[in-house]
């Protein structure tokens, strides 16, 4: 498992260029690091837009892709609802339950 950490300036200017972005996924990568997780997913150094992954715009306006699992299903979080989800590999917006976060994402 090979993890990099965010310096706080880093962190800092990341929660600039997207002050949407929730407190939990910046302190996520400040404290645990992004790339492979325990359990085999990677957590991006910052968000993606859709379009970056699927070619075109997907799910929710302003949906940032923040992660996937090497298997076509990606880790995203929508500002406007303020909730993260996944997305499966045909671009379908699936939110989570509220209080289901980075730290469920990246659960073994």
């Amino acid at each position: 498992m090979a993890t990099t950490k965010l310096s706080q300036h880093e962190a800092s200017l990341l929660a600039s260029r997207y002050p949407q972005l929730p407190s939990d996924y910046i302190s996520h990568l400040t404290t645990h690091g992004w790339g492979d997780t325990a359990n085999g997913k990677v957590l991006y150094n910052g968000p993606l837009e859709t379009a970056e992954i699927f070619g075109a715009a997907v799910g929710p306006a302003g949906l940032l892709v923040l992660g996937d699992d090497l298997a076509g299903y990606c880790f995203a979080y929508d500002p406007s609802a303020r909730v993260y989800g996944e997305l499966d590999p045909n671009g379908r917006w699936e939110p989570w339950q509220s209080g289901h976060g980075v730290s469920t994402y990246v659960a073994a």
